[in-house]
């Protein structure tokens, strides 16, 4: 079980050695990040003591940080991401509030797109400028570029990033295409291909019509496939050459769903719940109004 932030503590302290039902507590802070100081977010991490019966994994968030009330003692700190060396180790706490810093060392990658290179001299480390901002390979495009992120799949940290890209928020359905991109960052000195699946696994598209989530047709054939819940059905590859920026996804609404005047929200995919009634808010994603009807 997987829980997020500061929310998911709270609940993995009603099951954990960490809960005290009185007495002194320790506010505890764990920051995460890579050895070039740049947060890793939603690492998960592990505290834990030998007499623990589960061993629940908590999610740091967008920061790299969890905060959690701690009774003093001695715990088992596991701090995991992918394309990262597992750190662990033992840590005390005690006092009114402690933070520890984890650095993870990069590590190797079981799942990682291979390309074959003439040359064998090694890439130089891979810098890039402003990782929280615009890309500079894509500042030509015409767009506000959000959420900056790593391919699922795609496991060497840094070197390729994407992110949503979008014009003005208000179109018609007359359009046909709703005009939302996917941009692929690719900073490294090799030419890649990557699964489009390995893209876009971590985004989706709520649809509300009112207080009612719309699934999708892919949804719906997936519940039917798949009732454990929706999967990644697509079968494509992506090729982005060296130090490129490619826009490489334009969003088909009106192939996937049947819709009204409805709220539609990109969200990242860990956020959603698809058993809950209530509508998203901005904070679960980007909201747009879609203007008329079919």
């Amino acid at each position: 079980m997987k829980l997020t932030g500061l929310c998911g503590a709270v609940t993995f302290l009603a099951v954990s050695v960490l809960q005290a039902q009185s007495g002194a507590k320790t506010h505890l802070t764990v920051v995460v990040m890579d050895p070039t100081g740049v947060a890793i977010p939603q690492a998960d991490i592990q505290i834990t003591r030998s007499s623990d019966t589960a061993d629940p994994v908590m999610e740091a968030d967008k920061n790299g940080r969890l905060v959690v009330d701690a009774i003093p003692g001695s715990y088992n700190l596991s701090v995991y991401s992918a394309g990262f060396v597992t750190s662990k180790q033992r840590i005390d706490v005690h006092g009114a509030s402690q933070s520890f810093e984890v650095v993870l060392k990069i590590g190797g990658c079981t799942e990682c797109v291979t390309v074959e290179r003439k040359s064998q001299k090694p890439l130089p480390p891979i810098r890039l400028p402003a990782l929280g901002g615009i890309p500079l390979t894509c500042s030509n495009q015409a767009f506000r570029y959000v959420n900056l992120g790593v391919p699922a799949f795609f496991r060497d940290r840094g070197a390729v990033r994407y992110g949503i890209s979008l014009p003005p928020t208000r179109f018609s359905l007359d359009a046909g295409l709703i005009p939302l991109h996917v941009w692929l960052l690719n900073a490294t000195d090799k030419d890649i291909v990557l699964g489009a699946c390995s893209m876009f696994a971590d985004w989706d598209v709520d649809v509300w019509n009112g207080p009612q989530r719309l699934l999708s047709k892919r949804e719906q054939k997936d519940k039917q496939m798949w009732p454990s819940g929706p999967s990644c059905g697509v079968d494509a590859s992506i090729t982005v050459r060296a130090h490129s920026c490619s826009v490489v996804n334009e969003l088909n609404l009106l192939d996937d769903y049947d819709l009204s005047e409805s709220l539609y929200t990109v969200v990242e995919r860990p956020k959603r719940d698809l058993n809950s009634s209530k509508p998203p808010s901005r904070a679960d994603g980007l909201e747009f109004q879609v203007i008329g009807g079919r």
